[in-house]
Parts: C-alpha cells; structure tokens; sequence
C-alpha cells in the first residue's frame, strides 16, 4: 500500500499534476468548512427563533396581565371617588344638622369599604422564576417591568397599611353604638331612639367619635386613591411600550 501512494506521487509530481492535487484537496477542506459553519448558522438562527417565539408569547400574555390591571385600577379608582362623595356627604350632615332623621340617614351612608390592589403577577412571577425576565432583549423593557412591580409591592403594601388603620378604628368601643344602630337600621330598617339618645343631643359625643371615624376613612381613601392613580398610569405607560413592542 505504501509502495502504491509513492508510487502515484511520484508519478503526479512528474507529471506536473501536484499542484492541481493541493488545489482540489484545499477546494474541499474549504466546502467542508464552509458546511460546518452554514449548518451551525442555522443552527443558531433556528435557536433564536425558538427564543424570540418564546419571548414574544411571554410578553403577550404580560400584555394581557398589564391590560387586566389597568381595568381594576379604573375600577379601585372610580370606587374611591364615590366613597370619598359620601364622606363628604356625612361630614356635611354632621356639621349642619341635629336632625333625628338625617343622623339616621348619616349613619345609613356606606362610608366603610375595603378594596385591595390584587395585581395580576403570574406571568411576572413565572418570568422571574424561569429567568426569562433577565434574558429579555431589550434592557429598557426589562428595567421598567422591574420597576414596575417594584411600585405595586411597594404601594400596595401602603394601602393596606391604610385599610389596616382603618379597621382598628372601627373596633374601638366608642363606636358600638354606631355599628348597633347600623346594623338594626340595615336588618330590621328602624331602630327605637329610646336606646339612642344621643340621635336628639346638640353635640353628642358619639357624633364626634363618628366624625372622626369619618376624617380618618377619607383620609386613607385619598391615600388609596393616589396610590391606585399613579400605579395606573404606570401600568399604563409600560402596556403602551409593550404594545408598541410587539406590533
């Protein structure tokens, strides 16, 4: 076998055919590494594919989770306004009147009424589990979806904060005959003024007590309200960016 190849050497480099012999070799060592980097080039582009399919499915779907905020924002904040009015409209009767019948009315009004931020996190939070939130291509996305649900923690918290204050108001004794005269004028629609005298007194101190219940409640909602209101725009401006994104 040896003998053969320097016998067909020999006879290539007599015959001048050396040259062309390298040439072909090269011209096929190049092909094959020529098909080496097409197959890893589509190999990659195939890879990128899969990974922008992937991202823009998440993002969708955080889309989705964005525009399901924004609707309960519109909501917490329409509500608080309504609560707020009839704040408003008990401390109204509790400065100008000592009517019987309209501090009956006042007690009536829904003054008290928690609402809860309740944010819609799956997708953020499965985005943070699996990594893909830190993969994301764009790093201005990533930056202001990572702030922005920096700030639901952060004033979601508050307003709980504000809700829990609130209930500790409700609780102090002070205020039963509030709550008893509530609750029978809801259950039964009438209450006897016999067990309520201070319905009839000029300035009873269980109508302080209330105002202050009141002050404090409106105060809170207003707190709740900002809150809600700047969450809302936020949640507004990063939806805008995410539907520019994926359009």
């Amino acid at each position: 076998m040896l003998r053969f190849l320097k016998k067909f050497r020999r006879k290539n480099i007599e015959g001048g055919k050396m040259k062309k012999i390298i040439l072909y070799a090269l011209g096929e060592t190049l092909l094959v590494v020529i098909g080496i980097l097409l197959a890893v080039q589509i190999n990659n582009w195939n890879t990128q594919r899969k990974l922008d399919q992937v991202e823009k499915t998440t993002l969708t779907r955080l889309f989705e989770d964005l525009k399901n905020d924004q609707h309960r924002y519109e909501f917490l904040e329409e509500s608080l306004i309504r609560r707020i009015a009839y704040c408003d409209s008990a401390l109204q009767i509790l400065n100008s009147s000592t009517n019987r019948q309209e501090r009956i009315n006042l007690i009536l009004i829904p003054i008290i009424e928690f609402f809860l931020l309740e944010p819609n996190t799956i997708t953020y939070d499965e985005m943070i589990n699996t990594g893909r939130l830190y993969s994301l291509s764009n790093d201005t996305l990533r930056s202001n979806i990572i702030d922005y649900y920096r700030q639901v923690n952060k004033w979601g918290t508050y307003a709980e904060r504000n809700n829990s204050q609130i209930r500790m108001a409700m609780t102090q004794p002070e205020l039963n005959d509030y709550w008893i005269l509530k609750r029978r004028l809801l259950i039964d629609g009438k209450a006897d003024p016999q067990n309520f005298p201070w319905l009839d007194q000029r300035y009873p101190v269980e109508l302080k007590d209330i105002e202050s219940l009141i002050y404090l409640t409106k105060k809170n909602l207003n707190q709740n309200r900002s809150s809600f209101s700047y969450l809302g725009r936020q949640c507004t401006r990063l939806t805008r960016e995410l539907e520019t994104l994926l359009k």
